[in-house]
């Protein structure tokens, strides 16, 4: 049995821990699944050629937030749990947001002079 559950629920972690980590260097990040009311009141501090990526990055914590409740709690007013909601191709798409935010997050750290030292 593939679990396409646990990919869109780590995906959506990975992208939520990508923005924590540039809402970080400027302020202590909220235990909030969805950090783009964070990232938008960063916007002002933000160089000016780091404010697209920041929204880029913005727009996919958005749209996998809500994963964080589907794929923990499932979907209980359709009865559906977690492990019946997602496909492969959810699975796909929720990985390869998750993979972009890291990429801009890795980015803007190598912008700003923190960069993830490589392995």
């Amino acid at each position: 049995m593939v679990h396409w559950r646990g990919t869109v629920a780590n995906a959506q972690l990975s992208a939520e821990n990508a923005a924590k980590a540039i809402i970080a260097i400027y302020r202590i990040p909220s235990w909030s699944r969805d950090p783009l009311g964070e990232l938008e009141a960063l916007i002002s501090n933000i160089p000016g050629d780091l404010i697209e990526s920041v929204r880029e990055l913005a727009v996919i914590v958005r749209r996998l937030a809500p994963e964080h409740g589907r794929s923990t709690y499932g979907e209980p007013e359709r009865r559906l749990t977690p492990w019946e909601i997602y496909s492969k191709h959810d699975a796909e798409n929720a990985l390869n947001m998750a993979g972009r935010a890291v990429e801009i997050m890795k980015m803007i750290l190598k912008a700003l002079g923190l960069g993830i030292p490589s392995s």
